[in-house]
């Protein structure tokens, strides 16, 4: 079951899962980056919330390095952070 199917910009944000699950498989697709370049920088994980913003503070709060503000975009709100080895992940709030 499709749960989000947006364009933003140069990107295309999909969340797929079966009915009645929990957690969903998220994908962006940038479209000015050639696929090979994008599996090139290895897996994304996205975590769901149901508000960004105090997400965003409670893991500023705990000296987490946040490398975004939390953004407004017409499929909802996202932020990013990384872990203490470099990973890179989003924190995103969906509008439905």
């Amino acid at each position: 079951m499709v749960h989000t199917d947006a364009s933003f910009g140069d990107q295309r944000w999909i969340e797929v899962a079966p009915e009645g699950a929990a957690t969903r498989l998220s994908i962006m697709r940038v479209t000015d980056v050639p696929f090979e370049a994008q599996v090139a920088l290895g897996p994304a994980f996205a975590f769901a919330t149901t508000d960004a913003a105090a997400s965003h503070a409670a893991l500023v709060t705990r000296g987490v390095t946040v490398t975004s503000e939390p953004q407004a975009e017409p499929w909802g709100t996202w932020f990013g952070f990384d872990d203490p080895d470099g990973n890179s992940f989003v924190v995103s709030e969906s509008r439905s």
